[in-house]
């Protein structure tokens, strides 16, 4: 486990927030991006399924923490 994984694990301890009430959907992003955009799932939808609060991310680049 790296640093940023340890520290990510460390916020959500403290929130809170468990990861068994994560759920994640890769899809593929929309907009500009080329080729790529259209062949990898470069977009990730994050579910906090006690709230219901959703979360989506298309701006990164890596699909790594």
């Amino acid at each position: 486990m790296d640093e940023k994984q340890k520290d990510l694990r460390r916020k959500m301890h403290k929130l809170g927030i468990f990861e068994k009430d994560i759920k994640e959907k890769f899809i593929h992003a929309s907009g500009p991006g080329g080729q790529n955009v259209n062949k990898v799932a470069t977009c990730v939808t994050l579910v906090h399924v006690p709230s219901g609060t959703q979360v989506k991310c298309q701006k990164a680049r890596t699909q790594q923490l």
